[in-house]
Protein backbone atom coordinates (compact mmCIF):
# COMPACT_ATOMS: atom_id res chain seq x y z
CA UNK A 1 0.00 0.00 0.00
CA UNK A 2 1.44 3.08 -0.85
CA UNK A 3 0.66 6.51 1.11
CA UNK A 4 1.19 10.10 0.42
CA UNK A 5 1.42 12.32 3.69
CA UNK A 6 2.58 16.26 3.55
CA UNK A 7 4.17 16.15 6.60
CA UNK A 8 6.04 14.40 9.51
CA UNK A 9 9.54 13.01 9.74
CA UNK A 10 12.57 15.46 8.80
CA UNK A 11 12.35 18.78 7.84
CA UNK A 12 12.94 19.77 3.86
CA UNK A 13 14.85 22.49 4.28
CA UNK A 14 18.52 22.77 3.53
CA UNK A 15 20.72 21.15 6.21
CA UNK A 16 18.04 19.21 8.04
CA UNK A 17 17.53 15.21 8.24
CA UNK A 18 14.67 14.35 6.15
CA UNK A 19 14.97 10.80 6.36
CA UNK A 20 15.05 8.90 9.44
CA UNK A 21 17.22 6.27 7.50
CA UNK A 22 18.72 7.24 4.53
CA UNK A 23 21.43 6.29 1.54
CA UNK A 24 23.69 9.17 2.43
CA UNK A 25 27.20 8.00 1.61
CA UNK A 26 25.79 5.23 -1.20
CA UNK A 27 25.57 5.32 -4.80
CA UNK A 28 22.96 6.87 -6.97
CA UNK A 29 21.89 6.58 -10.50
CA UNK A 30 19.23 7.15 -13.12
CA UNK A 31 18.10 7.08 -16.90
CA UNK A 32 16.28 9.61 -17.23
CA UNK A 33 15.12 11.18 -21.54
CA UNK A 34 15.74 14.61 -20.18
CA UNK A 35 17.29 15.20 -16.55
CA UNK A 36 18.25 19.03 -15.79
CA UNK A 37 21.18 17.44 -13.81
CA UNK A 38 23.22 14.60 -13.92
CA UNK A 39 23.81 14.89 -10.23
CA UNK A 40 21.84 12.12 -9.33
CA UNK A 41 23.28 12.45 -5.39
CA UNK A 42 20.57 15.19 -4.90
CA UNK A 43 18.03 12.11 -4.26
CA UNK A 44 20.46 10.59 -1.21
CA UNK A 45 21.62 13.60 0.49
CA UNK A 46 19.92 13.89 3.88
CA UNK A 47 18.29 17.00 2.52
CA UNK A 48 14.64 17.74 0.83
CA UNK A 49 15.86 20.96 -0.01
CA UNK A 50 17.96 19.18 -2.87
CA UNK A 51 16.51 17.38 -6.32
CA UNK A 52 17.09 16.50 -9.89
CA UNK A 53 14.71 17.91 -11.94
CA UNK A 54 12.90 15.50 -15.05
CA UNK A 55 11.78 17.15 -18.18
CA UNK A 56 8.78 15.43 -19.81
CA UNK A 57 7.95 16.43 -23.02
CA UNK A 58 4.43 17.88 -24.38
CA UNK A 59 2.02 15.50 -25.37
CA UNK A 60 3.62 12.54 -24.79
CA UNK A 61 4.94 10.04 -22.14
CA UNK A 62 7.34 9.68 -20.55
CA UNK A 63 9.44 6.88 -17.39
CA UNK A 64 12.20 8.07 -16.34
CA UNK A 65 14.08 5.70 -13.11
CA UNK A 66 16.02 6.95 -10.27
CA UNK A 67 18.10 4.65 -7.93
CA UNK A 68 19.15 4.79 -4.68
CA UNK A 69 21.96 2.48 -2.83
CA UNK A 70 22.60 2.76 0.60
CA UNK A 71 26.76 2.44 1.85
CA UNK A 72 27.83 -0.91 1.99
CA UNK A 73 26.77 -3.24 4.66
CA UNK A 74 23.63 -1.53 5.25
CA UNK A 75 20.33 -3.06 4.77
CA UNK A 76 16.80 -1.39 5.47
CA UNK A 77 14.15 -4.23 7.00
CA UNK A 78 11.09 -5.11 5.70
CA UNK A 79 7.59 -3.39 6.83
CA UNK A 80 8.86 -0.06 7.57
CA UNK A 81 7.56 2.88 5.92
CA UNK A 82 10.28 4.11 2.63
CA UNK A 83 9.28 6.09 0.53
CA UNK A 84 10.45 9.56 -1.56
CA UNK A 85 9.41 13.02 -1.32
CA UNK A 86 8.53 14.36 -4.78
CA UNK A 87 6.89 17.40 -6.65
CA UNK A 88 4.16 17.04 -9.43
CA UNK A 89 3.76 20.20 -11.29
CA UNK A 90 -0.04 21.45 -10.89
CA UNK A 91 -2.37 20.57 -14.03
CA UNK A 92 -4.17 18.48 -15.85
CA UNK A 93 -2.27 15.24 -17.32
CA UNK A 94 -3.63 11.81 -18.79
CA UNK A 95 -1.57 9.89 -15.85
CA UNK A 96 0.66 10.74 -13.64
CA UNK A 97 2.55 8.36 -11.61
CA UNK A 98 5.36 6.98 -8.97
CA UNK A 99 6.16 3.34 -8.36
CA UNK A 100 9.14 1.95 -6.38
CA UNK A 101 10.73 -1.57 -6.65
CA UNK A 102 13.26 -2.65 -3.91
CA UNK A 103 16.53 -4.77 -4.73
CA UNK A 104 19.10 -6.47 -2.00
CA UNK A 105 22.41 -7.10 -3.73
CA UNK A 106 21.65 -5.69 -7.07
CA UNK A 107 19.10 -8.49 -6.96
CA UNK A 108 14.97 -7.42 -7.44
CA UNK A 109 13.31 -8.36 -4.27
CA UNK A 110 9.87 -6.88 -4.86
CA UNK A 111 7.41 -8.98 -3.88
CA UNK A 112 3.75 -8.41 -5.86
CA UNK A 113 2.81 -4.81 -5.76
CA UNK A 114 5.59 -3.02 -3.91
CA UNK A 115 4.44 0.58 -4.22
CA UNK A 116 2.57 2.19 -6.30
CA UNK A 117 0.80 5.76 -6.40
CA UNK A 118 -1.44 6.93 -9.51
CA UNK A 119 -3.11 9.95 -10.97
CA UNK A 120 -5.22 10.34 -13.60
CA UNK A 121 -6.61 14.33 -14.38
CA UNK A 122 -6.20 17.25 -12.21
CA UNK A 123 -2.88 17.46 -9.64
CA UNK A 124 -4.61 20.56 -7.69
CA UNK A 125 -3.23 23.34 -5.68
CA UNK A 126 0.23 24.65 -5.90
CA UNK A 127 2.24 21.24 -6.82
CA UNK A 128 3.72 21.04 -3.30
CA UNK A 129 6.43 18.15 -2.80
CA UNK A 130 5.03 15.46 -1.24
CA UNK A 131 5.89 12.80 0.65
CA UNK A 132 5.21 9.39 -0.95
CA UNK A 133 5.61 6.35 0.75
CA UNK A 134 5.20 2.30 0.80
CA UNK A 135 5.66 -0.60 3.05
CA UNK A 136 8.63 -2.70 1.50
CA UNK A 137 7.90 -6.14 2.13
CA UNK A 138 11.48 -7.85 1.81
CA UNK A 139 14.55 -6.61 3.21
CA UNK A 140 16.25 -4.10 0.79
CA UNK A 141 19.54 -2.05 0.24
CA UNK A 142 18.46 -0.35 -2.43
CA UNK A 143 15.09 1.71 -3.91
CA UNK A 144 14.65 2.40 -7.84
CA UNK A 145 11.99 5.04 -8.34
CA UNK A 146 10.09 4.93 -11.27
CA UNK A 147 8.10 8.46 -12.41
CA UNK A 148 5.90 8.84 -15.19
CA UNK A 149 3.86 11.19 -16.65
CA UNK A 150 2.14 11.77 -19.77
CA UNK A 151 -0.88 13.43 -21.86
CA UNK A 152 0.56 16.79 -20.97
CA UNK A 153 -0.46 19.81 -22.69
CA UNK A 154 3.17 21.92 -22.24
CA UNK A 155 6.35 20.35 -20.96
CA UNK A 156 6.26 19.82 -17.23
CA UNK A 157 9.33 18.92 -14.71
CA UNK A 158 9.00 16.71 -11.55
CA UNK A 159 10.88 17.17 -8.47
CA UNK A 160 12.58 14.30 -7.27
CA UNK A 161 13.96 15.35 -4.00
CA UNK A 162 14.93 12.62 -1.71
CA UNK A 163 14.58 8.94 -1.64
CA UNK A 164 14.22 7.13 1.93
CA UNK A 165 14.94 3.60 3.28
CA UNK A 166 12.88 4.05 6.22
CA UNK A 167 11.24 7.22 7.67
Amino acid sequence: MLTACGGGGGSDSAGADFCLAHFLGGTTQGNCPDCSSSNFSAVADDNGGTFVEVRFAPGGSGQATVRATAPAGTVFNSGGNAGALAQFPAGQYENIGIRFQTYLGGVNNTVGTNGEFTVNGNISGNGAATYYSFNPNADFDAIEVVLSLGGNNSPAVVRLHEICGDR
